[in-house]
Order: C-alpha cells, then structure tokens, then sequence
C-alpha cells in the first residue's frame, strides 16, 4: 500500500487501513461534513456466505445497485453548482477491502456522486480481517483530527453491522464523554485487539472535548430488539438505534 494512504503512528503501531482526503478544510471552516457507509447504506450489499462474499468482491461497477433514494440524497448533499469552497464536505468509511476502491468510485461517477475522501479497510492484515469495530472507530477518529473543530458531522449507516453503535461510541469520545483507560475497555469489549484499542485512545486524546456530530441516520434492515451493544446481542445493533437521533447538547 502507498505509504501516503496508509494511517498515522502511534506508538509504534498503525492501524492496517487505506485512507484519502481529497479536500483539506481550512481552520475556520464551519460548514458541514457527511460521512456514510457505503455497504447497505449507498449501495445494496446482500451476502450471506464466502461464495457471495466473493462475487460481490469481482462485481462490476455496472452490476452494483444504489439503495433506493440514497443517489438523489448523495446528489443534493455534493451539488456540483454549489460554491466549492462552501460546498458540504462528503466522506466514505467502507468496510469494504481497498482493492474495490476503483470499481466503488466509478459505481460513484455513473451515478453522479460526489466525494472528498474516503476509508477502505487492508484486508491485506488478516489478524484485523474481522475488526469491523475498531476500524470504523479508528476511521473516524482520524477523519476528525483532519476536521476543522467547528465542522459539523452527520453520519449515515444502516444495521446491518456495528454503525448505530459506533457512531453513538463516537459521538461520546468526541464529547470527552469516554476517554484513556475506559475507553480502552469499551473497545476491548467489543473484541478489538489491543494494540488497536490503545491506538484509538491515543487518537481520541488528541481530539479536543467537543461533540460535533448533529445527527445519526440508520437504515434499519434487522427485526430484532436491539440490546445495549453488540456483545449482548445480534450483531451490529447499538445503544441508540434509531433511524435518526439529535445531538445531545
């Protein structure tokens, strides 16, 4: 991988993913920054084994479908006419690996969708292959540290995986709600390695203690009750599932 994609050092250690921002913001910028999944989320991703596992990872960009409603939304967010420098920032955090990197942004330019930068998992890391949690959070993180502090953040995700539980984690750690060896805890708890969870808390020190995120949108695919996390039941559902929450102030 490009070392100039590739995350920051902390202490020794990096977190194995591939990176892009495409548009650095100035210090004063206060607009706002959209960040979406794009799994389930933009595109309609249906598996339920290694097989369709495999032929998602060989689609063409032709054969990719738009979750409904998402392309017109994505449009209206990244309007081309809008005034660039005041135009709403646009990120992708897939968990997708980084080899689909070319096929997705092309789906993105067939269907009119503008980004600033976007998050691709290493799949090339197989000790990480199943840390979905700490990627999105580390992911996150590092978006934030490139933010200007007055951006605002609104995050869209769906329930298939862990996005209204990271995304109400995330919220928290931007608050100073959850920091240093509690926060440590948390991430552990959610089966991310060590090495990954302290590397998340030394980035989450860096932040200074202010919430940016105004809204959470999940589009719900699950039918089950959701639990308080993660661990405690299906898998992905989160402490704050709703299909939108206002941030707490």
């Amino acid at each position: 991988m490009d070392a100039s994609f590739q995350a920051p050092e902390r202490n020794g250690f990096r977190y194995p993913l591939f990176r892009r921002n495409d548009r650095p913001l100035p210090a004063e910028w206060e607009g706002s920054l959209y960040v979406w999944d794009i799994d389930n989320t933009y595109l309609i991703t249906e598996w339920k084994g290694l097989r369709d596992l495999l032929r998602i990872r060989f689609e063409d960009a032709l054969d990719k479908r738009p979750v409904p409603g998402a392309v017109p939304l994505l449009r209206g967010l990244g309007d081309s006419e809008q005034d660039p420098e005041r135009r709403p920032a646009i990120h992708f955090v897939s968990a997708s690996p980084h080899t689909m990197r070319e096929v997705l942004e092309r789906r993105m330019l067939i269907d009119g969708v503008v980004h600033d930068g976007i998050s691709f998992r290493d799949w090339g890391a197989l000790r990480y292959l199943r840390d979905v949690f700490g990627y999105k959070i580390v992911a996150l993180l590092l978006l934030r540290r490139e933010t200007p502090p007055g951006a605002r953040e609104v995050l869209f995700g769906d329930d298939r995986e862990h996005d209204p539980w990271v995304y109400s984690l995330y919220s928290r750690i931007c608050a100073g709600e959850l920091r240093g060896e509690e926060l440590r805890e948390v991430l552990e708890s959610q089966r991310v390695r060590s090495a990954a969870a302290a590397y998340a808390v030394a980035l989450a020190d860096e932040l200074p203690r202010r919430d940016p995120v105004d809204w959470i949108f999940i589009r719900r695919l699950r039918k089950k009750k959701a639990t308080s996390s993660p661990a405690e039941g299906a898998e992905g559902e989160g402490e704050e599932p709703a299909s939108e929450r206002r941030r707490r102030r």
